[in-house]
C-alpha cells in the first residue's frame, strides 16, 4: 500500500443482528489497522451494528469466539448487539453493510446519507454479499473473506482520504439537531439516572420503572425496568406520567445541556422530591445496594 495517511475516519460495520458478520468485520479491521505501521497512527475509528431493533443485547456466537484466538482477533466474549437506532449515523464517514438488504434499508430510511453507505464487496469493487457463517459454519472461511475484502478497502480509504465536506456537513447537522431519547440497554457501570414511581407522604415502597444515561450526539438511551404487567391500568398510567417527564426534561425544556439539567432536577429540585415521579442520579463506577 502507498503511504498516505487517513486522518479521522469513522467507519461503521452492518449486518442484521451484530452478532457475527459485521461484529467480526470491526475485529478485522481493527487488526489491520494496529498492525501495519503506516496506519497505526492514523485516526480510524470503528463500530458494529445491527438493522434488528427488537432484541437488542444479543450475545456472539461461540463459534466466533473460538476463531478469535488463533486469528489474533479481539472477540470479546461480553459483545452484545447493538441496534442502529442507538447510534447517530450522520457521525459515520462510511458505513459498510454486508448485503443489499441492509444497505436498502439504511438508504430508505436516511437518504441523506446516501454517498456514504455501500455494501463491503461494493465498496472494494466486487459483486455479490458476505455469505452468513451462522447458516453454514464456515467461521474461519468467513474471517478470510472479510480480511481479504478489508485490505482492499484500506487500500480504497487512503487513495481518497478525508471527504472535508462531508465532515462539514455533519458538523453543521449535529449543532443545529435536535435532541431525543430512543429505548436501549443502559450500563449502570456507568453515569446514569434512575427513574422510580411512588408517594413519599404515603411511605409507599417506590418502584423502580426507568434507566437513563447520557447518549452520543444529542441522544439518550432510556432502558424501562419495571416488572409490573404494562397492560395493568394503574402500570399502563405510570408509564405514561414516567414517558411524559422523559419528555419534558430532554426534550421539551429545551435545555443547552439537557444532562446537566437532569442531575439538578434529580439532586437539588423540591419537584422531584414532591412527585411520585422520582429521578435518582448515579455517578460513574456507582455500586447499588440488592433490593
Amino acid at each position: 500500500m502507498k503511504s498516505k495517511k487517513i486522518r479521522d475516519k469513522k467507519v461503521l460495520f452492518v449486518c442484521h443482528d451484530s452478532l457475527c458478520k459485521s461484529y467480526a468485520a470491526d475485529a478485522v479491521f481493527n487488526l489491520l489497522i494496529h498492525t501495519d505501521y503506516r496506519l497505526r497512527e492514523s485516526n480510524i475509528t470503528m463500530d458494529s451494528s445491527a438493522i434488528v431493533t427488537g432484541v437488542p443485547g444479543n450475545f456472539a456466537p461461540w463459534e466466533l469466539k473460538h476463531i478469535s484466538k488463533p486469528l489474533n482477533l479481539d472477540i470479546d466474549g461480553g459483545h452484545l448487539s447493538k441496534p442502529i437506532g442507538n447510534l447517530h449515523l450522520l457521525t459515520y464517514d462510511l458505513i459498510l453493510t454486508m448485503d443489499t438488504s441492509q444497505k436498502a434499508y439504511i438508504v430508505r430510511e436516511h437518504p441523506e446519507l446516501e454517498g456514504r453507505i455501500f455494501k463491503l464487496k461494493e465498496y472494494t469493487g466486487r459483486s455479490g454479499n458476505i455469505t452468513d457463517p451462522v447458516k453454514t459454519g464456515k467461521y474461519l472461511e468467513c474471517a478470510g473473506r472479510l480480511e481479504k475484502h478489508l485490505l482492499k478497502a484500506v487500500e480504497k480509504m487512503e487513495q481518497s482520504g478525508i471527504d472535508k465536506e462531508s465532515q462539514r456537513t455533519t458538523r453543521k447537522a449535529k449543532s443545529a439537531m435536535p435532541w431525543k431519547w430512543i429505548e436501549g440497554v443502559v450500563d449502570k457501570k456507568e453515569e446514569h439516572v434512575e427513574i422510580t414511581y411512588g408517594d413519599f407522604s404515603k411511605d409507599e415502597k417506590l418502584i423502580p420503572i426507568a434507566l437513563v444515561a447520557p447518549g452520543e450526539d444529542h441522544v439518550f438511551i432510556v432502558q424501562f425496568i419495571y416488572k409490573g404487567d404494562p397492560h395493568d391500568k394503574k402500570m399502563r398510567s405510570i408509564l405514561k406520567e414516567v414517558t411524559h417527564q422523559l419528555d419534558f426534561f430532554l426534550v421539551e425544556k429545551g435545555e443547552e445541556d439537557p444532562w446537566a439539567y437532569v442531575q439538578y432536577h434529580c439532586i437539588y429540585t423540591a419537584a422531584n422530591l414532591y412527585s411520585n415521579v422520582h429521578w435518582g442520579w448515579f455517578v460513574k463506577g456507582f455500586k447499588p445496594k440488592a433490593r
